[in-house]
């Protein structure tokens, strides 16, 4: 619906600045949506900005290359704002810490268990406290992870 709105604005003339664009989608919104807290293009731009910086493909390939940049002892912080970037980080961790035959439901002799070669050490994500909230109110969806090379 948004991306239609565009469109049709631009057949009638350029889209000149933000503020403009910002306006279109606003017209494109049900009425339902611009109640909700927040300017009711936030999202739209969001979208813009994580495509045309290709953060998703940038943050899969940080998170393939850079726990194997780690030293045994090694630590890996990474800190999210989007629950899309933090079920990515979540999973890659798990993946890292978690080796075929570590779980219990896999019928294997111990020593054919491989031992994992990193560990998780935030077993829930740590957010972010009510003090910080009050200094810091754009830190409300930051979650932080923490994974250690072994």
């Amino acid at each position: 619906m948004i991306a239609k709105k565009i469109v049709q604005e631009r057949e009638l003339a350029p889209i000149g600045t933000t503020t403009a664009l910002a306006e279109i989608i606003k017209a494109a919104k049900p009425k339902v949506e611009l109640l909700k807290k927040g300017h009711p293009a936030k999202q739209t731009f969001q979208a813009i900005r994580m495509e045309v910086n290709h953060e998703e493909d940038t943050l899969k390939t940080a998170l393939l290359e850079a726990p194997h940049w780690l030293s045994s002892g090694g630590r890996l912080v990474i800190i999210s704002f989007m629950s899309l970037d933090d079920r990515a980080v979540k999973q890659c961790f798990h993946d890292l810490a978690v080796k075929e035959g570590s779980r219990h439901d896999i019928d294997l002799l111990p020593e054919q268990i491989e031992a994992p070669a990193f560990k998780i050490l935030t077993k829930k994500p740590v957010v972010p406290s009510e003090e910080e909230l009050l200094a810091n109110h754009r830190s409300a969806s930051a979650k932080l992870r923490a994974l250690e090379k072994l």
